[in-house]
């Protein structure tokens, strides 16, 4: 459908920017101080740990990945980043690093136009892995059980182990120093995916070493429980070189955005449409106010069903991106919702952030029992989802595709979302 907008591919596509990516690094905008104090505090240092702290889908992948991408000619980088997982020990930090590494060096000769001293490096850096792993189904498992490593996880890992992780990572230092390079470069992602501090807290005491490292420059992106857990431990504290709070984008920076997507991904000879009008992609932006992530998922939903839900396929202004919008949103129901469980979706959508069952109860003057109950409803019909629980306190937050149930159509001069038994 793009190309009737005169567009190879999808603008609104959520994946971060990359070097060798779907969505190319020219298409970042802003953030230019916080790109160059990462920058700098790379270059300046001989190691280096640098903390990106903001909300999911803030834009933190991209500016680490832009930042990577500015200092690609005097450091080594992976062609991904490491997504990190909420069951990780240090070790399975330092493996997984390792498989990163092992995974860009079997792929890199398989993109076009990479600098000969970077295949280089990678053909070194396969030759120094390689005895370590093999290909299981496509994915890596680890041949050298000798050294206490369980197939396909770093899990498990005995001390020695992990000693023997750590001079193996010096080494693969060594190799990319004597590639021409000044160091190298980690991204770990998804930080926010571990919810337990005080678990946090000891992984990373117990990598203190490893993220010490000559030469070894670590980016970690996540949340502010990922920022307290670094805070927490007096010996990581002292490791931060730089942190940073990530904020929204402003409206001119995404329209920035989009102008230059919309240019990069046009179709040879042709001058490119905007899918969605500037009074559309202002309602969306208010509506997540500035969370690009979520901006982006509700314009390209918007385009993608507007045959679907208005019968065409056009430049979207603001009633038809509402309707559209607002439209998919019900769909999502699949059963009927009682009027006091509707009240308690529009106090959460209201409230923003996350709510617990304890606060509805006594701002909504519920009985326990049935806020239980209208909770259930929502968490069935894929309105809320619960995050984690404290205590008697259960945290709960509406999913991004509820809040489309804000851009209700109008009903004569007054805009209302009112209980219609629909819902």
């Amino acid at each position: 459908m793009w190309d009737t907008f005169g567009l190879q591919k999808n603008p609104f596509d959520i994946k971060a920017v990359e070097t060798y990516g779907i969505i190319p690094t020219s298409t970042f905008i802003g953030r230019d101080a916080y790109r160059g104090d990462l920058k700098r505090m790379i270059q300046t240092r001989d190691h280096s740990l640098s903390l990106v702290v903001g909300e999911k889908g803030i834009g933190k992948t991209s500016l680490g990945n832009v930042v990577r991408s500015d200092l690609s000619g005097a450091y080594f980088i992976s062609l991904s980043e490491i997504d990190t997982q909420s069951t990780w020990s240090s070790s399975d930090f330092i493996f997984n690093s390792l498989c990163n590494l092992y995974e860009t060096a079997a792929m890199a000769g398989t993109y076009a136009a990479l600098p000969k001293k970077y295949l280089d490096a990678c053909k070194s850096i396969n030759a120094e892995l390689k005895p370590l792993f093999e290909d299981e189904s496509s994915s890596i498992g680890v041949q050298a059980a000798g050294f206490g490593f369980e197939k396909g996880s770093g899990k498990g890992l005995t001390t020695h182990a992990t000693a023997f992780l750590k001079l193996k990572t010096k080494r693969i230092v060594e190799i990319i120093s004597q590639a021409g390079y000044s160091g190298i470069i980690f991204q770990f992602n998804n930080l926010d995916n571990i919810e337990d501090e005080r678990r946090l807290s000891r992984v990373l005491a117990d990598l203190r070493d490893f993220l010490l490292t000559d030469k070894c420059h670590f980016i970690f992106l996540g949340n502010k429980t990922m920022e307290s857990c670094f805070k927490s431990n007096s010996k990581i504290n002292e490791c931060i070189s730089c942190e940073i709070q990530l904020g929204p984008l402003a409206y001119y920076e995404i329209k920035a955005i989009l102008a230059k997507r919309y240019d990069a991904f046009k179709i040879p000879g042709r001058s490119p449409l905007a899918p969605v009008h500037d009074d559309a992609l202002d309602v969306v932006y208010g509506l997540f106010e500035g969370n690009i992530r979520q901006i982006f998922y509700a314009l390209d939903m918007a385009a993608v069903n507007s045959q679907k839900v208005i019968g065409r396929t056009e430049q979207l202004r603001a009633p038809a991106i509402k309707s559209i919008l607002f439209t998919l949103a019900k769909e999502r129901i699949n059963s009927e919702l009682q009027p006091r469980a509707f009240d308690v979706l529009l106090y959460a959508l209201r409230k923003k952030g996350e709510i617990t069952n304890t606060e509805i109860t006594r701002k909504l003057k519920l009985k326990a029992q049935n806020t239980s109950k209208y909770l259930g409803q929502l968490k069935a019909n894929n309105l809320i989802v619960a995050m984690n629980r404290e205590g008697r306190n259960i945290y709960y937050k509406t999913v991004n595709e509820a809040r489309w149930l804000l851009l209700a159509p109008e009903k004569g001069k007054q805009k209302t979302l009112e209980y219609d038994g629909v819902f």
